[in-house]
């Protein structure tokens, strides 16, 4: 119950419909990257500078990452550099808010609604922060982490938020079979 209920909260706080709970932020990465069913020598756009573990998940769900610069000012994902970066084989491009400051999500927005790509957003330094007011993770899919050193501290533990209803689904359901 308690489980649900944190759900709902961080749903709302994100401003979006729905939040599912996983073990960590890196299952629930996984999780998310395996809904888009990749081939071989499907790619996903993550930023050159961030924690090991976002391109691990990439690779752990069968994708071969690609590296895009950042920019120098801020350290997030340089809209420009991914704009080049997009190929027919990307699926989908994660943005990292690096130390609470979100990246530049109208540019990004932008790009993956053209190109037809799942923008997933790494919010595990930044729950709270927001992006002219309004709150990363619910510009794509967020995921959130709740391990040491993170804005909410829970001995471990990971959230995605999403407002599509058939890939919350999708993951309660994978989340169970795990």
């Amino acid at each position: 119950d308690e489980i649900s209920l944190f759900e709902q909260v961080l749903a709302a706080l994100v401003g979006v419909r729905y939040a599912v709970s996983f073990g960590s932020q890196r299952a629930g990465m996984v999780t998310l990257l395996k809904t888009l069913n990749g081939a071989g020598g499907d790619e996903v756009i993550v930023p050159a500078y961030t924690f090991f573990s976002v391109p691990a998940c990439i690779v752990q769900a069968g994708f071969r990452p690609v590296f895009v610069d950042v920019d120098p000012n801020t350290g997030n994902l340089d809209p420009t550099q991914v704009q080049d970066a997009v190929t027919a084989k990307t699926r989908a491009l994660i943005v990292t808010h690096l130390n609470g400051c979100p990246a530049d999500m109208e540019p990004l927005l932008k790009i993956a609604q053209e190109r037809n790509l799942l923008l997933i957003e790494d919010c595990a330094q930044a729950l709270g922060a927001q992006y002219r007011t309004k709150p990363v993770g619910s510009f794509g899919v967020g995921c959130f982490s709740f391990g040491e050193g993170k804005n909410l501290y829970a001995m471990g533990g990971g959230m995605v938020t999403t407002d599509d209803e058939r890939l919350a689904l999708g993951l309660r359901r994978a989340r169970a079979q795990a």
